[in-house]
Order: C-alpha cells, then sequence, then structure tokens
C-alpha cells in the first residue's frame, strides 16, 4: 500500500472501531404506561387496574402523577414492591397538581407504580410511568 491510501484506511478502521465502542451492545425497550384512576377516593393508592389502565409489575424507572381538575390538590407517587411492601427511594414523591420521580435504572421486574391524592374527597388524576 502506497503512503497516500495508508492514511486514509487507518482512519477508516480508527472510525470504525469508535462507531462500534460507542454504539450499544444489547437493545434497550422503552415500555410506557398512562394509569387513569376516576373517582379516587382520599389517600387511597391508585394502579389503574379499575380503569383497565393498569400496567403491571415491571421494572419502572419513572413514575408521575398530574390532577388536571378545578383547584389545586396535593398528589403523590410511588415505586413499591408488592412482596415485600418496600418503597424504592423510601418515600413517596409529592407536590401540587403534579409530582415525578427518576428512580435510576430498576433492574428488579417486580415493582408497581402508583399514584394518590390527598384533597379529602374523591378526585380524578392520571399517572404515567416508563421503564427504560
Amino acid at each position: 500500500m502506497t503512503d497516500g491510501k495508508a492514511l486514509p484506511a487507518l482512519f477508516a478502521v480508527l472510525a470504525l472501531g469508535m462507531i462500534s465502542a460507542l454504539a450499544p451492545g444489547e437493545a434497550y425497550a422503552l415500555i410506557s404506561n398512562e394509569y387513569y384512576c376516576p373517582n379516587k377516593a382520599s389517600h387511597q393508592w391508585c394502579d389503574g387496574r379499575a380503569s383497565n389502565t393498569y400496567g403491571g409489575i415491571h421494572s419502572w424507572d419513572w413514575n408521575e402523577v398530574e390532577y388536571t381538575g378545578s383547584g389545586s390538590v396535593y398528589v403523590c407517587e410511588r415505586i413499591w414492591r408488592p412482596s415485600t411492601g418496600q418503597v424504592l427511594g423510601g418515600v413517596p414523591g409529592c407536590g401540587w397538581n403534579w409530582t415525578g420521580k427518576y428512580y435510576g435504572v430498576v433492574t428488579c421486574v417486580c415493582y408497581e407504580a402508583e399514584g394518590m391524592q390527598t384533597s379529602g374527597v374523591p378526585r380524578t388524576f392520571t399517572g404515567f410511568s416508563i421503564a427504560y
């Protein structure tokens, strides 16, 4: 190989090596679920089962809850393990009308995503959870 062809060939080999090193070794799926909690009593956790929007047991990395009705309502979200009662992260995330929390990369396919409102009367709200 002449010197004029060696340098471009070397750059091509290096570029392919860098691309293969940066490309992920395995494919990752994004699973998401929007759960709906119509007229849910105050201080009762909801996972969407009553409205057929239950996302199931999964490795949820993100969960959020939103109230879009009139006034302000304090809402909470949690990722919990039904078999042990463990709440991921120790405590639920809460806020006025919206709250969301990223839990990092959760590897155990053993958690449920839930939401709750604390207005004192039944309210309708939605939740959204993601497993990366």
